[in-house]
């Protein structure tokens, strides 16, 4: 609809809850090849929300080394993806779960 209507498409916004690097670079990668078979080529990809990490359901290790790790190789995942920008799901980080 927007490709036929010469309607611009700024960004393309999703979100994705897994532990896994690699399937957020293969969703991400998902996203771009539909976007510019589309004619959307200079569209943002914007991981909307990412990081529900939890391990057997302790949402707590957030808060502690492995979460850290976690977040840090997601961080590097993303930045060789085609993710132009992402947002950390989790606005209050003193909660205790």
């Amino acid at each position: 609809m927007a490709a036929e209507r010469r309607a611009p498409l700024d960004f393309f916004s999703w979100h994705i809850y897994t532990e896994s690097m690699s399937e957020t670079q293969m969703y991400a990668k998902y996203a771009r090849d539909k976007l510019d078979a589309a004619g959307f080529k200079n569209s943002e990809i914007v991981l909307n929300e990412w990081c529900n990490f939890s391990r057997n359901g302790r949402k707590s290790v957030r808060q502690n080394n492995e979460g850290a790790s976690y977040c840090a190789a997601m961080f590097c995942a993303m930045q060789d993806s085609s993710i132009d920008s992402a947002m950390y799901y989790d606005g209050q980080p003193q909660s205790i779960y």
